[in-house]
């Protein structure tokens, strides 16, 4: 529970995609994925931010958890973390990609960086900021009402 099962998630799922783009790549740039701080430690923050995101909208938490109230502040404080989360994904990844493989990437994909981060920003971030909040959304709902029953 918390940040600290947060974080442990998330270092479980960055060596999982370290592994994976070790043994079979899907991309041209799965290599860069090697590198476990590309891959691992980017990942680490996405449940700790989730779970303060969560805290800090969903205030009285403890309370929400025995009375099953505030639905609603739940249901955005969940969208917000789940959407917050899959952003700090992409941002710290993107940034390790950029200080580690910034010259890489132009040489593989034969765009600027910025274009590599514009792609990346209107097409994979989005569509990941929109899934986390509604999957988390959905995740946490079901968590509350199998909670009060």
């Amino acid at each position: 529970k918390g940040p600290k099962a947060g974080w442990l998630i998330g270092t479980a799922i960055g060596i999982v995609i370290m592994i994976r783009a070790m043994i079979a790549p899907l991309s041209v740039l799965d290599p860069l994925f090697i590198n476990p701080l590309v891959s691992v430690v980017p990942r680490m923050f996405i449940g700790v931010v989730s779970y303060y995101v969560f805290s800090l909208i969903a205030k009285n938490y403890t309370a929400l958890k025995k009375t099953g109230k505030n639905t609603a502040r739940v249901a955005v404080g969940s969208a917000l973390a789940g959407a917050f989360g899959m952003i700090t994904n992409t941002v710290l990844v993107m940034g390790a990609l950029y200080i580690f493989y910034a010259s890489k990437i132009v040489e593989i994909i034969g765009k600027t960086f910025r274009e590599f981060l514009l792609l990346i920003i209107t097409t994979n971030a989005t569509i990941e900021a929109v899934s986390g909040a509604i999957l988390t959304t959905a995740i946490i709902t079901v968590y509350y009402r199998t909670r009060r029953q």
